[in-house]
């Protein structure tokens, strides 16, 4: 059990290397606790709107069906992705991401990366109980979606905070900067499901489906969030909260408590009650 959750949670051990990296985590240990408050708290939403959303769309399907025999398989993905994935998952990141206040590009590229991150692992943690074999948490922390996803959003959000800093009145611009940071990655996400879904690029290692173009990308996102973090650290001033140990306390309490609960959910069963729930759950989340 430990391995898999030590598995699940690569994609933060990454972030979090590039964080101490930079020098940044350190000075600002509030900021990355809020985080992982937020990634918890996002997650447990999602299961709780998972049935709901999950039914809506059976409904959906079935009236579209009835109504057009011959609809095609790949447009009724396309839907799935929409609407129970890529729609709830990138609407809740960027609410939570706007919720964590980042104060200069450094925090924006980080908080969004983070969040993302947090997100992967609590979410394959889940896929992980329905295989016996670990290599499908180490295949999912290397997809790229979410990274990719939020890496725009958090580019975007750039270049709102130096529009806004320029003093640039261009109201037109501003209000389609807004409506991208949230349109083009629901439009990503929703592609990219649909397309790795239909993908006959695949390597097939102990029954796990291997996505090697999708694995190149993604580690390409993780060298350019490098990158990008560096370059933002060297220019950006640390401008954090003052360490409040009482709220730090607070945090870290939080924290135990859900990833305790979290651990009773989803790692403290019986297997074959594992595996009917988190095959329950990837309706939810979809398999990418």
């Amino acid at each position: 059990m430990l391995l898999k959750i030590v598995i699940s949670f690569i994609p933060v051990m990454i972030i979090a290397i590039f964080g101490i990296a930079t020098n940044k985590i350190k000075k600002d240990i509030n900021n990355l606790l809020k985080l992982i408050l937020y990634s918890f708290f996002m997650i447990y939403i999602l299961i709780i709107l998972g049935e709901l959303l999950k039914t809506i769309f059976e409904y959906i399907t079935a009236f579209i069906i009835l109504s057009i025999p011959n609809i095609s398989l790949v447009f009724l993905k396309l839907l799935q992705s929409f609407f129970v994935a890529a729609l709830p998952e990138e609407v809740l990141k960027w609410f939570f991401i706007k919720k964590s206040n980042p104060k200069n590009k450094y925090e924006i590229i980080f908080n969004c990366i983070f969040i993302s991150a947090m997100f992967m692992a609590l979410e394959n943690s889940i896929y992980m109980l329905s295989f016996s074999s670990n290599l499908i948490g180490i295949h999912r922390a290397f997809l790229p979606v979410h990274l990719a996803c939020q890496l725009i959003m958090a580019l975007l959000m750039i270049c709102l905070y130096n529009k806004n800093n320029d003093n640039d009145n261009d109201i037109k611009e501003s209000r389609i900067l807004k409506l991208s940071i949230l349109f083009i990655p629901i439009v990503l996400h929703t592609l990219y499901n649909t397309i790795i879904t239909f993908s006959k690029i695949i390597i097939n290692v102990d029954g796990i489906e291997i996505h090697p173009i999708a694995v190149i990308i993604g580690i390409c996102i993780y060298v350019i969030v490098f990158i990008l973090m560096i370059n933002y650290g060297k220019l950006t001033e640390y401008s954090g909260e003052k360490t409040d140990k009482s709220k730090l306390v607070k945090r870290i309490i939080a924290i135990i408590v859900l990833f305790i609960v979290w651990s009773v959910l989803f790692f403290g069963k019986k297997d074959n009650e594992i595996i009917i729930e988190s095959n329950n759950y990837s309706n939810l989340l979809n398999t990418y």
